[in-house]
């Protein structure tokens, strides 16, 4: 009989951190699986640490072999793997306990392939206070031309749905979002797991990366993809011009997302950049404010490897590059006028995470029972906050999905009661839909919390801090610039006595 689940992991210059990848492996409530660590030709202790781990483990394999990028490494762990489930986990991340467990209950009950959430770390292994939720219930080929929605580590594909397959070892970087695409264009579909089941560490290094070389790969990636596309669609009358505009809308979120990386992470904010990434597109560019400051407060989490907190040291600066950009790409009219100060609004509200909220509402319910209506993603990261406060909740939702997940994968100080249960006048109601109109007629509690009038509430507290962040760094440099024209003004010092 095969193993359950073979794990590929990537091996290079990793000493610090493999040691607590193949920890989080062999802490999993599933037993039953194989992992394959590939040196890709380390010259630090990685290799001698993974072996110490094999000799107490004999679940754990150490291949060999010279360096040759994460694209071979995962191909050798393939060619290796016996196990019905592929796993790929990159050596300084790390599985939750149940992560392979409540992975595999995902696949094999919806046709072989399977997501989860993921937890943002920093360098260190330190929260960022962020979970990456799908955002999706399942996904195809459609959801992965829009953009990447998994972490490697966050997701479980059946062996037999890769088959041949194998990574491109001529990309040197998003062979994995090749990969993904690649499967899905053979008919794979993720089931989203609404479970935490990976954490993923920010790399460091991060400031060095060349994110204009980066955009032009992935593009390249998602422009090839788009061409299979039309050339599978031949015989279909009508489909081109609907593939083109999806095409030009896949690659305008990405000019946004690497141009923001480029402004956020690397300090280059300036019009030439701007140019670079969108005046060759010739054409309007659809850079909405909502758009655009997502993709700030990505880039401050997954770029940086920084907490999106207007109270952290970095925030001042990480701001104001948002804002120098915003004026690039107004100076550029690659956007309308008035843009700036529309996507600082919206950068504000991208600020109030769930967990954020989640914490918010909590620490203002009494002491007492806590019910919370609806337990769609707001509901979840409610739980995820429930736990780390210490306390239980209960929930009323009637929606199939919501109770089934629930009953696939419980969650330890949460119950189910049904929506006609009743409330008492001391317990603690919080309505977690993001439009809570409709569950609000349905609930009778004389006082309950509304997940969207709090998150509004944040929002506006967040754009005053915003603006007064920005307002401090005009005042210093209108200071810098006094101070210089005073110098020049003065002329040069003299030498006499």
């Amino acid at each position: 009989m095969s193993t359950r689940v073979s794990v590929i992991v990537p091996l290079f210059e990793s000493s610090a951190t493999i040691g607590e990848t193949l920890d989080s492996l062999r802490g999993q409530t599933l037993p039953d699986w194989e992992a394959i660590v590939v040196n890709d030709g380390s010259t630090d202790d990685g290799p001698g640490i993974s072996l110490r781990h094999a000799e107490s483990d004999r679940r754990i394999r150490v291949v060999h072999q010279r360096n040759g990028g994460l694209a071979a490494a995962r191909n050798s762990g393939l060619k290796h793997a016996t196990g019905r489930h592929v796993y790929f986990l990159d050596a300084d991340d790390w599985v939750e306990p149940r992560g392979l467990e409540q992975l595999v209950r995902g696949a094999e009950a919806f046709g072989g392939a399977a997501f989860g959430a993921y937890e943002c770390r920093d360098a260190t292994g330190k929260s960022l206070g962020v979970t990456c939720w799908p955002s999706v219930p399942a996904v195809g080929l459609d959801e992965l031309l829009a953009h990447n929605r998994f972490a490697s580590h966050a997701h479980l594909v059946e062996r037999k749905l890769i088959n041949d397959m194998r990574f491109d070892e001529s990309l040197r970087v998003v062979e994995d979002y090749d990969f993904w695409i690649r499967l899905a264009e053979r008919g794979v579909r993720w089931h989203a797991m609404h479970d935490v089941v990976a954490g993923y560490r920010v790399r460091p290094g991060s400031l060095s990366k060349d994110f204009g070389a980066m955009y032009k790969a992935t593009a390249r990636v998602v422009s090839d993809a788009y061409g299979r596309r039309v050339e599978r669609d031949a015989t279909r009358t009508g489909t081109n011009q609907a593939t083109m505009v999806s095409e030009r809308a896949a690659l305008d979120a990405l000019a946004v997302e690497y141009w923001t990386l480029s402004a956020i992470v690397g300090g280059r904010s300036d019009v030439d950049t701007a140019r670079r990434f969108f005046d060759v597109q010739h054409h309007d560019t659809n850079i909405t404010p909502e758009s655009a400051a997502s993709a700030v407060y990505w880039a401050v989490v997954l770029g940086r490897g920084l907490p999106p907190d207007l109270g952290d040291p970095s925030a001042p600066e990480w701001i104001g590059n948002a804002d120098a950009a915003w004026k690039s790409l107004e100076a550029t009219r690659t956007v309308r006028p008035g843009f700036r100060q529309a996507a600082m609004t919206a950068l504000a509200g991208a600020l109030v995470s769930p967990e954020r909220i989640a914490g918010y509402l909590l620490d203002r319910c009494p002491v007492g029972r806590v019910i919370v209506v609806g337990f769609g993603r707001n509901g979840r990261a409610i739980a995820k906050a429930a736990r780390s406060h210490g306390r239980s909740i209960e929930v009323r939702d009637d929606s199939d999905d919501a109770l089934r997940a629930l009953a696939e994968s419980p969650i330890p100080g949460v119950s189910v009661q049904s929506m006609s249960s009743p409330i008492e006048p001391d317990d603690a109601v919080i309505l977690s839909p993001a439009r809570s109109e409709a569950v609000r007629t349905r609930v009778n509690a004389p006082h309950a919390f509304e997940w969207s009038l709090i998150r509004d509430e944040l929002a506006r507290q967040e754009l005053k801090r915003l603006n007064t962040i920005l307002g401090g760094r005009a005042h210093v440099r209108e200071m810098m610039a006094t101070r210089a024209d005073d110098a020049a003004s003065q002329g040069p010092a003299s030498d006499a006595a």
